[in-house]
């Protein structure tokens, strides 16, 4: 069995909602911290929901799966809830898979466009010749 990525508490694909990174990423912009459970979990590793939101939701690009618990919380601040996949006629695990598949992706992407690949190498002297390489 899975666990809800929020309070880490029993959850599966089938009883809990998966939102995608973005979605979750729109509903924390929107208000919605972890329950108190989350937030002493939070402490006791040293961090805070200020660090979580701009730490591990604003850089995370896989979806997260929340229980009913954390679910129901979310509604309120995203009556529409989550799902374009699902929305679209994918089944959960679906919508999961083909989510995970485009967080890799772009992650993929982010790390392939900052490489040097095409770029001009600096040319630095050689600390035995001085030669410029």
């Amino acid at each position: 069995m899975a666990i809800c990525d929020v309070c880490n508490s029993d959850a599966s694909p089938t009883d809990g909602t998966m939102y995608s990174a973005d979605e979750f990423r729109t509903l924390v912009a929107g208000g919605y911290e972890p329950p108190a459970s989350a937030r002493s979990f939070m402490s006791a590793m040293g961090m805070t929901v200020g660090q979580w939101k701009s730490g591990l939701v604003a850089i995370n690009q896989t979806p997260w799966l929340l229980c009913p618990s954390c679910a129901r919380s979310a509604k309120l601040i995203l009556p529409g809830g989550a799902g374009a996949f699902v929305a679209a006629g994918m089944s959960r695990e679906e919508a999961a898979t083909f989510s995970t598949m485009l967080g890799m992706l772009a992650q993929a992407n982010t790390k392939s466009s900052g490489s040097s690949a095409g770029k001009a190498k600096k040319r630095v002297p050689c600390p035995h010749c001085r030669e410029m390489k």
